[in-house]
């Protein structure tokens, strides 16, 4: 049997106007002292480098150059 091609908005949308990368960054807090004298080990955290979702749009290269 054949396969079929059916059209959906998400995946339209997606092939239109797909996410830009967006890199995590880490960052490490280093041990330190609250106001009130009690120490806070050091850890890790991640965040991303945008603070919010970009899409390129129709016709944009989004791969590398």
């Amino acid at each position: 049997m054949a396969e079929s091609y059916s059209r959906d908005a998400n995946s339209e949308i997606q092939q239109q106007f797909p996410r830009l990368p967006n890199p995590d960054l880490v960052m490490y807090v280093f041990p330190h002292m609250t106001v009130g004298n009690v120490p806070v080990p050091g850890y890790s955290t991640v965040f991303p480098f945008y603070s919010q979702v970009q899409y390129a749009l129709p016709g944009e290269r989004v791969g590398a150059l």
